[in-house]
Parts: C-alpha cells; sequence; structure tokens
C-alpha cells in the first residue's frame, strides 16, 4: 500500500550555482538506483509518463557530457521543475545527488520500494525528510501519475479537473454502458490524450476489467461480461 502523499519539499541551504542555466518547466530530474531496479522495467514507468504529459525525464547517466559529474548533475538539477529520487536500499549515488538537490534548493519527491528501506540504515542527516514508499512499479507510477496531475495539468474538458480516480470511476462506467470500447474511444469520451487514457485504464486492467485483442484494435470488457 502506498504512504501519504508528501508535498514536494525543499531545503533551505545556499550552493554554488552553475551559471546560465534556466528553468524547464517540463523536465524533471530522476535519480535511481541502477544495481536495484531493472533498467527497462524501471525505465517504463517514466516513459508512459513522459507520452501522456508530454514531459522530458533526465536521469543523471544521460546528463550532457563536457563537464565533471558534480557540475552535469547541478546543470541538470538547475534546468529542472524538481528531482524525482529513488532512496531504495540507500544507493550513495542516489544520496549524493539528493544531497546536491537539497544543497541547491531544489524541489525535491523522495520515494522508495517499501522492503528494501530500514530506519536503520537511513543517513542520519535524511531521517527527517518526507518519503513515499511503494509496493510494485505500477503504485510507483499511479503516485507520480498524481503528483504530475497537479504539477503538469493536461488540458482537457472533464468536468473533475486533474482526478485521477475520478477518471477512472468515469471509464469504469462507460465500459459497463459500452462494452467493447477501445483505448481511443475511451480518451476520446473521457476528454483527454490516448496516452492519458491509457495511463487510466491501466491498472483497472485484471481487477475490473478485461482486455481482448492486441495493439490498437484491443477493446475492453467489464470482467462479467462476455464479449
Amino acid at each position: 500500500m502506498m504512504d501519504h502523499d508528501p508535498p514536494l519539499a525543499s531545503a533551505g541551504w545556499g550552493w554554488p550555482v552553475v551559471s546560465g542555466i534556466r528553468k524547464n518547466r517540463r523536465q524533471v530530474f530522476v535519480s535511481y538506483p541502477r544495481r536495484l531496479h531493472p533498467k527497462a522495467e524501471f525505465r517504463g514507468v517514466f516513459e508512459e509518463l513522459a507520452k501522456a504529459f508530454t514531459v522530458d525525464f533526465v536521469f543523471p547517466e544521460e546528463a550532457p557530457l563536457g563537464a565533471e559529474a558534480p557540475q552535469r548533475i547541478v546543470a541538470a538539477l538547475r534546468s529542472s521543475r524538481f528531482g524525482i529520487f529513488d532512496v531504495s536500499g540507500w544507493d550513495p549515488n542516489v544520496v549524493f545527488e539528493l544531497g546536491f538537490a537539497l544543497g541547491l534548493n531544489e524541489r525535491t519527491c523522495v520515494v522508495a520500494q517499501a522492503e528494501s528501506v530500514h530506519s536503520e540504515r537511513t543517513p542520519a542527516d535524511l531521517r527527517g525528510l518526507g518519503r513515499v514508499q511503494y509496493g510494485t512499479y505500477q503504485e510507483l507510477q499511479d503516485y507520480l501519475l498524481r503528483l504530475l496531475s497537479d504539477e503538469l495539468p493536461v488540458p482537457r474538458s472533464h468536468e473533475i479537473e486533474h482526478q485521477v480516480e475520478g477518471l477512472r470511476e468515469d471509464t469504469l462506467e462507460l465500459i459497463r454502458e459500452h462494452p467493447g470500447l477501445r483505448v481511443a474511444d475511451i480518451a476520446n469520451l473521457l476528454g483527454v490524450s490516448v496516452d492519458m487514457a491509457k495511463l487510466i485504464v491501466k491498472p483497472l486492467v485484471g481487477t475490473h476489467l478485461r482486455l481482448e485483442g492486441a495493439a490498437r484494435g484491443a477493446r475492453y470488457f467489464p470482467l462479467n461480461v462476455l464479449s
């Protein structure tokens, strides 16, 4: 289960600033322990969100070359709207980059896989820092979906602005009334993009909905309704 969602936090410390850096409001810095998370699976969480919100996620290993590592990290942090830091296992590189963000007074969102974080291993200086704990990558994606819905609103005609749960309830109602809808149909009826509709409907498959077909022709049905 997800913990209560804490707001984005920032510290008040001063830090040397790399000059000539401008904020990109649709860029988010992401730091995670690569030895714990399979790259393709973990990055997949962000690839779907990037499409839905038209946002660029910047990872430390992808920061532009041509400068020393600390300067590259500072430049990537300073140019991002905020940073997401996965402290699962308290990886030294992630803690190092989180320290940079706090020192630069940048906004941070700290997350961790519940089973990989133990209080006795928490660095002393970070024990008071709030974090969101998740169990699965789907839970992580759901949390980030809510966060980005607040941070980067997606224009749409739906009357319940930015309410993911409300959209999912409406999706279930639509499919109960019209079994066999495709994701493009759902997007059109909700007034959101197709990529956003995919994120909305994805967690419902297997619990409330079943999927028939593949790729663009796939259709959604209530679990108790036969096609």
